[in-house]
């Protein structure tokens, strides 16, 4: 049998919920409409500060790899032309045949031309790597925009050379 004389807790636990809710004790904040929203005068934006300007040293540093890059492109497009007629003439031959592997040569010669922009790309990599730890910003926007250069010629001698290697493996 179930004890009447006690109330369930289930009968008692909304009261004293509904309740609670009502107290009015503690400092709140008021419900008004703040400054703000009354249609006063807008508070002042504090103006962003100027950014800073990259280092100078890095800018020059920075010049001299992007240029490093740059003079290397005549070279291998010397070396380009000189492949993709080797390429020509290989057209059609075996796998291993003596024209075939003067193409592998060729191929492998580029990619000997290709070795001052991937120097420059990894000098890039250290000086973003540098102003990052210092937390420069300005300097890593300048090797950004440096690096981008960079990246361009590396990215037309690597479809140059992966042009050549394709002829290669259709064969």
């Amino acid at each position: 049998m179930k004890n009447l004389s006690r109330p369930h807790l289930s009968t008692i636990l909304p009261v004293i919920l509904l309740t609670s809710g009502c107290a009015t004790t503690g400092d709140f904040p008021s419900l008004a409409k703040r400054p703000y929203e009354t249609g006063g005068q807008p508070s002042p934006v504090a103006e962003a500060p100027a950014p800073a300007s990259a280092d100078p040293s890095l800018l020059a540093r920075l010049a001299k790899i992007v240029a490093q890059a740059e003079a290397a492109q005549p070279a291998f497009q010397i070396a380009l032309a000189k492949a993709q007629g080797v390429a020509r003439s290989a057209t059609g031959a075996a796998p291993q045949s003596e024209s075939w592997i003067a193409m592998q040569m060729e191929i492998s010669n580029l990619e000997r031309y290709r070795t001052p922009v991937r120097e420059a790309m990894s000098d890039m990599d250290g000086e973003y790597r540098t102003a990052s730890l210092a937390q420069k910003p300005a300097d890593a926007v300048a090797i950004k925009d440096a690096m981008e250069r960079v990246q361009a010629v590396d990215s037309l001698q690597a479809d140059a050379v992966a042009a050549l290697s394709g002829l290669i493996s259709r064969r």
